[in-house]
């Protein structure tokens, strides 16, 4: 293909619970060509499942990629390489239980953090840890729930070799917690970090397929929210620091306005803010969320 001048990474840690396709979409007026490497989890004895071919985005157009193709069912994870820019990479995974969209991440990083998961009865939470680099990643995990911050031992200089790809389930040291934020910090190299929550309520289910933020922020923005009927809309508010934060939501109306809504996240804390619940906010009308926090938190949303 020639020099690569650009890059995505796709990870899908969904077992066999559901299944993933990449869409890649080429803004250029240019076909973009570029090589794709899928790889699985690493089985007995070590052997990591690889699978690399090539591909090529039509000039403004997408194209739909199967990242399992090739390998054992379970999850997935792919690096690609592109010649030119332009090209975005989003991922859908989909399954009995319902389906979800994430964008992929255009580089590696060496934190990433997630604020929303849970772990109660039907719940499962999963963690991916992907490193499409050439020299293996050491990475801290650490939770915050309700009760605080929760630092697994298991976790601490966790090894993530060299385009591998690691999971790991939350449940198995952070069990029953109904709100949950992840913090991955790696001491050596870069990666690359996803959730996929498993929800099951009775006759019903969901999936959530979450990329995580490669830093925390005083600002966080979401374009469009709409709470309908029967829905519930949440936002998770994850304080790492040591101090408090104090955090306003703004809502913007296409027209009207709301009073904003001002909370305080203690530090190590994890803090719900039920838009769907909360009264004087908009139902079954579109609005765009600012957060603004005094101190860098990680914000997620959730909607069922």
């Amino acid at each position: 293909v020639g020099a690569y001048s650009s890059s995505a990474f796709c990870a899908a840690g969904t077992g066999t619970a559901a299944s993933s396709t990449v869409y890649l979409t080429n803004s250029t007026r240019s076909a973009v060509a570029g090589v794709m490497t899928s790889v699985g989890p690493a089985g007995t004895g070590g052997a990591v499942p690889t699978v690399r071919r090539r591909v090529s985005v039509p000039a403004l157009a997408s194209l739909a990629v199967n990242p399992a193709d090739g390998l054992p069912a379970g999850s997935n994870a792919t690096a690609f390489a592109f010649s030119g820019g332009g090209v975005v990479a989003n991922q859908a995974a989909s399954g009995p239980n319902g389906w979800s969209t994430a964008p992929c991440a255009s580089r590696i990083a060496s934190q990433w953090a997630f604020a929303g998961g849970s772990t109660t009865a039907g719940n499962t939470l999963t963690l991916s840890l992907f490193n499409p680099a050439a020299a293996e990643a050491v990475v801290n995990v650490s939770f915050i729930t309700e009760e605080g911050v929760i630092t697994p031992q298991q976790y601490q200089g966790l090894v993530v070799p060299p385009g591998q790809l690691v999971e790991e389930n939350v449940a198995d040291y952070v069990l029953g917690a109904s709100d949950i934020a992840t913090l991955v910090a790696a001491q050596a190299g870069g990666l690359v970090s996803t959730e996929f929550q498993q929800v099951s309520s009775g006759a019903t289910g969901g999936v959530s397929l979450r990329l995580g933020s490669p830093q925390l922020s005083t600002t966080w923005r979401l374009a469009q929210t709409t709470v309908l009927l029967h829905s519930t809309v949440d936002l998770t508010l994850a304080n790492p620091g040591p101090a408090p934060a104090s955090v306003t939501i703004v809502l913007g109306l296409a027209s009207g306005s709301v009073v904003p809504h001002r909370l305080v996240v203690p530090p190590t804390s994890v803090v719900d803010f039920s838009a769907s619940a909360t009264p004087g906010l908009p139902q079954q009308t579109p609005y765009s969320i600012t957060v603004m926090s005094s101190a860098p938190i990680a914000v997620g949303r959730s909607v069922e």
